[in-house]
């Protein structure tokens, strides 16, 4: 502790009017040292708040002083370490022995005086004074009384501050504006599903109940944590209970949160050998899917391997009925069943020709195409690596200009000129008649978008990296806000009222027509590439070795 000019002032004062002090008290304890002798700015405690024995701390910011609180000020023996019985209580209005807090306005102080002698304090035993505002401690000190003034030279002021006992003390102390008093929390308890998020903000109050420019931070006191706290939501991520906390400096507010698992379940259907990328078909029992090593069929009761596409890298896979399937994937392969052989095609940067199944050569220009989609037999669009549109008429396939180099990752609209496609720099492109080009408005991710699906022109969808996901509504492109960070990799729906979206992380959600809700895939966590199904019927989704159907 600093001793001040001040301190010795009133020490030597003492001298002239102590002849006759109390001793200590027969039954009194040896000293016992708190943990703190004061608890202040000064010392490490709470900024903006001290003893006026002390000075600012140096290079502390100049704040004006609140003269405008009505602080109470206890007295209480300090047995064991503990604060024992209340002695005396001040405050503005009411105080022990008629003693009021006051403020000293030139001074920049709050003050009260402590009747030791009439209090009842002992010499030798140690008596903490502290200061709340509210219910928030600002701070504290701890007094050790002595037999004479001389011994307040003599006492360790590093465990104790000093005072002669029966001598009044006076106790100043400063209070800047602005010191945070409490932290509210939008919430008093959660419960939220596995997969379901919650918002849940946060505010710092100072002294006085008014909202601070500051920003609260969040713990989860569990260490197998059910939960995670991303961007002001609270999110579930298994069963179980913790608590949340909302803190800043030392104030805090604790809420209980409890994780339960309700989510519907999805079945599980023997998987293709590979991994599924995509996944499209006409029945229950004639499913198709893209993967790493061909394309998958299911024919209700086992997969196989569609020959001889076997060993083709594919990413995606559509059709119009059993006798028009088309998939795409590496190496600008395009194969194409038409209900009795599957033929082959080849882009090779400059056009699309004619490719032998039989044939593995590696063109110079390795471009993938990563989406295919159509809206009749005649009208189909493949995108892919380098900025690649490729348009189908029926007839043949011809290049169209999408102004980017970037990577199109996902297709869908309307018609061959009406079409939108996913970048993997985070942009949603929109193709109209047979040249337009041109970015949308409201859509830039900060990763890649994967995929994009619409039940109508005027509800379409974009996923990708981190849980983005964005929705036309016929006017204007606006985020719609999951509870994920998992990335996204496919969305479809058969309806506007029945959409789905996937990825990583065993991330599964149906749009009901008002809100988004999480499902559990089965097999944990892994990842999902695409969902598809059946109006009315039954869907599928494909990935990391499963196929699920729901």
């Amino acid at each position: 502790m600093k001793a001040t000019p001040a301190f010795l002032l009133a020490a030597t004062a003492l001298a002239a009017c102590t002849a006759d002090l109390p001793t200590a008290s027969p039954h009194a304890a040896a000293p016992r040292a708190p943990a703190h002798e004061v608890s202040h700015w000064p010392t490490g405690g709470v900024p903006g708040f001290w003893f006026t024995f002390a000075d600012r701390p140096q290079g502390a910011p100049a704040a004006p002083f609140d003269a405008t609180l009505s602080p109470t000020v206890e007295v209480c023996r300090v047995t064991n370490d503990t604060c024992g019985p209340v002695l005396a209580t001040f405050t503005r209005t009411t105080g022990s022995y008629g003693r009021l807090v006051t403020v000293d306005a030139p001074n920049e102080a709050y003050r009260v005086t402590w009747p030791t002698g009439s209090t009842g304090a002992d010499a030798g035993e140690v008596y903490r004074v502290s200061v709340r505002v509210g219910s928030r401690v600002l701070g504290f000190m701890d007094v050790l009384m002595v037999t004479s003034w001389w011994q307040l030279f003599t006492t360790d002021t590093n465990q104790f501050y000093p005072w002669v006992a029966g001598v009044n003390l006076q106790v100043g102390f400063h209070v800047d504006r602005g010191i945070p008093g409490s932290v509210q929390v939008s919430a008093s308890a959660l419960t939220l599903n596995v997969g379901e998020g919650k918002p849940l903000s946060a505010t710092v109050l100072d002294l006085h109940g008014l909202p601070l420019a500051i920003t609260p931070k969040w713990w989860i006191y569990d260490p197998v944590n059910p939960v995670v706290v991303d961007s002001g939501m609270v999110i579930g991520v298994a069963p179980g209970t913790t608590q949340v906390s909302a803190w800043y400096g030392d104030v805090e507010t604790i809420i209980p949160v409890t994780v339960t698992d309700t989510r519907r379940q999805w079945a599980a259907v023997a998987p293709p050998e590979m991994e599924a990328r995509a996944i499209w078909g006409t029945s229950s029992s004639n499913l198709y899917t893209a993967t790493h090593t061909g394309v998958g069929r299911w024919d209700g009761t086992a997969w196989s391997f569609a020959e001889p596409v076997r060993w083709r890298d594919l990413y995606d896979v559509h059709g119009f009925g059993p006798a028009d399937v088309w998939a795409v994937g590496g190496n600008g392969v395009i194969v194409h069943y038409n209900g009795t052989a599957w033929a082959g095609m080849a882009y090779d940067g400059a056009s699309v020709t004619p490719l032998s199944l039989n044939d593995f050569d590696v063109p110079a220009r390795r471009i993938t195409l990563r989406g295919v989609w159509g809206a009749s037999a005649s009208s189909l669009v493949a995108v892919g690596d380098s900025g690649t549109v490729l348009v189908y008429d029926g007839t043949q396939w011809r290049t169209r200009a999408s102004g980017t180099t970037a990577t199109l990752t996902g297709v869908w609209g309307s018609s061959a000129t009406d079409f939108y496609a996913t970048t993997a720099d985070g942009r949603v492109l929109r193709f109209t008649g047979t040249s337009s080009v041109a970015p949308v408005a409201g859509v830039q991710a900060p990763g890649a978008l994967h995929a994009i699906w619409g039940s109508a022109a005027a509800n379409v969808y974009a996923v990708g990296d981190g849980g983005m996901m964005y929705r036309y509504n016929g006017t204007a492109w606006s985020r719609v806000r999951l509870p994920t960070r998992a990335t996204l990799y496919t969305v479809w729906g058969s309806s506007a009222s029945e959409v789905y979206a996937a990825g990583t992380d065993g991330a599964l959600y149906r749009f009901n027509g008002n809100a988004w809700t999480p499902e559990k895939r089965p097999g944990g966590n892994g990842q999902i590439f695409g969902v598809w199904g059946f109006a009315g019927g039954p869907v599928y989704a494909v990935g990391s070795g499963m196929v699920a159907r729901r």
